[in-house]
């Protein structure tokens, strides 16, 4: 039955239901939400699992550290909100820290622009 998309089996019509139920090439769809292949099944079953390990739709923890799960297409996105991302210091010193610890390094930078307090 799914000779045209690749299986060279021959089987006996007794032995065809369970053949068709195990086949490689019969079509299945990626089960991730937001995928092409969710909508048609035109993947063949041997190449499901490898098709989810590259998926862009597939979940992933945030990979700064967070702790929210995210579609792997949306890490660009979640970089520039982070507060786990890192971000370089505005000032250049060239320190990269975590963007929810960029206002105390900023304060205490060593490139930091301070006052002096002697007074006189």
């Amino acid at each position: 039955r799914f000779h045209g998309r690749g299986c060279g089996a021959v089987v006996t019509v007794e032995n065809l239901f369970s053949h068709e139920k195990f086949c490689g090439y019969a079509p299945v769809s990626c089960t991730n939400d937001g995928c092409r292949h969710k909508r048609i099944s035109q993947l063949n079953r041997k190449d499901l699992g490898a098709h989810k390990m590259r998926c862009e739709w597939r979940l992933i923890s945030c990979p700064f550290g967070c702790g929210d799960v995210l579609t792997f297409n949306q890490t660009n996105a979640h970089k520039n909100l982070c507060v786990n991302a890192p971000v370089d210091c505005e000032k250049g010193c060239g320190v990269s820290v975590k963007r929810k610890d960029l206002s105390s390094h900023v304060t205490h930078c060593l490139l930091a622009v301070i006052p002096c307090e002697v007074s006189g």
